[in-house]
């Protein structure tokens, strides 16, 4: 800080990390509009910054030791147009209604500040947010100020716990304010807002809920085009109106198991509706959601069953089934969708899914991390005219005579099951010319040909499969980048003079003297990963370390891990390349 009156007068953007308060603070440059202060061991404490011309300031706090008990310690400027108090010790907003010409206020990470409701806010305001991010508030200490600060009408008691009550009494928000955004606040309950600004943008998230859930009284404004009700408890939206404007709706995290009685169908502009992490069993969103919805969540729901209208806009369906969904008829999806993710727990994977042609990314898993059994059926079901760009299939339990066949438009290919020699050997996909990320892993396969892999691909992964060989000749991929042969037990290899990162993490190696494999890929390798292999001799290590420092001007680095222990002495005598380029090693006399 002794530096402080150097700084250049005509400054105007200054950040000051692990700040410690000094007298010199008031001769910060007078053309300064944006200032950021971090605290380190020391807090503000009362300053005076009102002779700044300050557009933006950001104050972070340490809220161990920060002894700052209200904003207007700091003596704001009346220029102030945006301000960020993070991690403070605050017990109210005293100093802010004054600012008038502050548009932007957010309070994040206060733990002792209870009086937010309270509070006047200043007019102009247009964007407000509370939240707790990075800390877990004291539930009791909050509880006692609530019974300190407020009368009983305020608050409500339920079992032990005290809640103040939000509600239109008590709670008043700028007339012009667009955003607003309350997030994990645990001492509210939400009684009543039926006067909210025209806002833009609400966002009421993770908080215990309301004091009545049999009917949510809030009204929304008309103006309102972006809707976040997530986390609240919340089992049902009957009765509710939606603002006409209404393009994006998040009511995930919450309990619903049906959305019937608002007017979802009436909204005209909605685009994206979040419905996942909730209760829903059956979904029929034929006459329920608007036809013009481009992307609909619905994962993490037990869903059994499901309709939508064939016809509707959806280009995005992200769904969670928990059962065995096979029906005589084919399970059909909207006409226009372009990607689909589903989470499955089912007896087999269905081959009477009939995927529409216009998907270009399709994504399955399983929910619970376990297998999802997958025969012939299922690839031969792809349709042809398909324009699949881009496939994920995860925790795959192939049947035995199964038959990997991909459609020709694939670009990127991620498979995971258990592999065995003789479907990899059935596996060829030369014909999808476009076919750049290619990742497979599981099982136990001991070769793999690059023969039945096109030229075009830059990014290769074949990881846990027990591999001992690769056939082939890399030097053919000009275009390969990345190449992750994790948990394998390759010993020697190959590659192309194309290749940045080599990863050959858990192989067991215990020695790469051979230096062959890296007299094609020097120039432009730049990191090798050998992360668990505790076996290599640390000598080779260096000695890689120090031939690629001297032919590869990209080279950052080889990464193991700290397991691998290094001779001391060998450190201190060639400290220049195990400081830049030899990470995660310990050391030992």
């Amino acid at each position: 800080m002794n530096q402080m009156t150097r700084l250049p007068k005509l400054l105007n953007e200054l950040i000051l990390v692990d700040f410690i308060p000094c007298p010199t603070l008031t001769k910060l440059p007078l053309n300064l509009t944006k200032l950021g202060i971090i605290e380190g061991s020391a807090y503000l404490g009362s300053t005076d910054l009102s002779d700044l011309p300050l557009k933006k300031f950001t104050y972070k706090g340490n809220f161990k030791i920060n002894g700052l008990r209200t904003p207007k310690e700091l003596h704001l400027p009346y220029s102030l147009e945006s301000l960020r108090l993070i991690g403070l010790n605050i017990v109210d907003l005293n100093g802010l209604f004054e600012l008038n010409h502050l548009e932007v206020l957010e309070i994040i990470d206060c733990p002792k500040l209870v009086t937010f409701f309270v509070s006047k806010f200043p007019q102009n305001l247009k964007k407000l947010v509370y939240k707790f991010d990075l800390i877990i508030p004291n539930l009791t200490y909050l509880q006692n100020k609530l019974l300190e600060y407020f009368e009983p009408s305020m608050l409500v008691v339920e079992g032990n716990s005290i809640f103040f009550k939000i509600s239109d009494d008590n709670f008043r928000l700028p007339e012009k304010l667009r955003v607003f955004k309350l997030e994990n606040i645990p001492y509210v309950k939400i009684s009543n807002l039926t006067n909210l600004p025209e806002l833009n943008e609400l966002t009421i998230k993770k908080i215990p809920g309301f004091v009545s859930q049999s009917k949510l009284k809030i009204s929304f404004p008309s103006s309102l085009y972006k809707l976040t009700l997530n986390n609240l408890m919340i089992d049902s939206i009957n009765g509710l109106h939606f603002p006409e404007k209404l393009t994006y709706l998040d009511l995930s995290h919450n309990q619903l198991s049906s959305i019937d009685g608002a007017n979802l169908y009436e909204l005209k502009h909605l685009q994206e509706l979040n419905l996942s992490r909730n209760r829903f069993e059956k979904f029929n969103g034929d006459g329920v959601i608007p036809d013009c919805i481009t992307n609909l969540n619905l994962q993490s729901n037990l869903i059994d069953t499901f309709d939508f209208n064939q016809d509707m806009e959806l280009r995005t369906l992200k769904i969670m089934i928990i059962r065995d969904i096979r029906k005589p008829s084919d399970i059909k999806f909207p006409h226009k969708l372009f990607h689909l993710q589903m989470s499955i727990q089912v007896d087999k994977l269905s081959d009477n899914f009939q995927l529409p042609n216009t998907l270009q990314s399709l994504s399955i898993h399983n929910p619970y991390y376990g297998k999802v059994p997958i025969t012939n059926q299922f690839f031969q079901s792809l349709p042809s005219k398909m324009n699949l760009t881009d496939l994920t299939l995860l925790n795959l339990h192939f049947s035995k005579d199964c038959h990997i066949v991909m459609p020709k438009s694939i670009e990127k290919l991620t498979l995971s099951g258990n592999f065995t020699q003789t479907i990899i050997n059935n596996m060829n996909v030369t014909e999808c010319s476009n076919l750049t990320m290619f990742c497979i892993s599981g099982g136990s396969v001991k070769h793999f040909n690059l023969g039945t892999l096109p030229k075009s691909i830059t990014n290769l992964e074949l990881k846990n499969m027990n591999l001992k060989y690769i056939s082939g000749d890399f030097n053919l991929f000009h275009n390969l980048r990345y190449l992750n042969l994790e948990q394998n037990q390759i010993t020697s290899l190959i590659l192309p003079r194309s290749i940045t990162t080599l990863i050959l993490n858990k192989n067991d190696l215990n020695d790469l003297s051979n230096l062959l494999f890296l007299e094609n890929c020097h120039y432009n390798l730049s990191k090798i990963y050998l992360e668990m292999n505790p076996n290599l001799d640390s000598k080779v290590i260096l000695k890689i370390a120090k031939l690629l420092m001297k032919i590869s001007n990209n080279f950052c680095g080889i990464y193991l891990s700290s397991n691998l222990l290094f001779n001391s002495n060998s450190y201190l005598e060639n400290y220049d390349v195990y400081s830049k380029f030899i990470f995660n090693t310990d050391f030992i006399n």
